[in-house]
């Protein structure tokens, strides 16, 4: 599956800072291609890919697992984990898409408009399950992810909540 920039809907990602940062990236990548793996989801890929990312050099490449569907109704639906390193800090990126015609429509939406928005504009409950699976199937693997290689992921996440509860923290 090749990325587009243009149709990712859904970004999130998080900083770790280590003694040593050797090492992370793998990780980070082989968790989530083996959780993925192991659920044995139905009709679900999981690839190694390189991502071009653009960069300083134009064409820098990182590697990335996707994971998508064999079949699907939706266009360019697909998952992708991303780390980076940058020396002792590593940036995990959890990136998610389907075809900009689709997503446009929800573009500025939020809570039950957007819900209500996107059943509107999807077909059936298949196409509904179908995406809401792949996207909840992303959100876990990324979290599981974070708790395996930040041993202080949950404590940063319950603050940040607390932080945002109290409109002190913005996404």
């Amino acid at each position: 599956m090749k990325f587009d920039f243009k149709d990712m809907y859904d970004y999130d990602r998080w900083l770790v800072d280590y003694d040593d940062a050797q090492g992370y990236e793998e990780r980070y990548l082989r968790y989530c291609r083996e959780f993925a793996r192991k659920t044995e989801f139905p009709n679900l890929i999981v690839e190694e890919v390189e991502m071009v990312t653009g960069g300083m050099f134009s064409k820098e490449r990182t590697p990335a697992v996707v994971v998508s569907f064999k079949k699907s109704t939706l266009k360019g639906l697909g998952i992708y984990f991303r780390p980076q390193r940058f020396g002792n800090l590593v940036h995990y990126s959890l990136i998610k898409t389907v075809d900009r015609g689709l997503w446009s429509a929800f573009t500025g939406k939020h809570g039950e408009d957007k819900i209500e928005q996107m059943i509107d504009k999807l077909k059936n409950f298949a196409q509904i399950d179908e995406f809401f699976s792949l996207d909840g199937l992303g959100n876990l693997i990324f979290t599981k992810a974070l708790m395996e290689l930040d041993p202080e992921f949950k404590e940063m996440k319950s603050l940040m909540s607390k932080a945002k509860d109290r409109g002190r923290y913005s996404k």
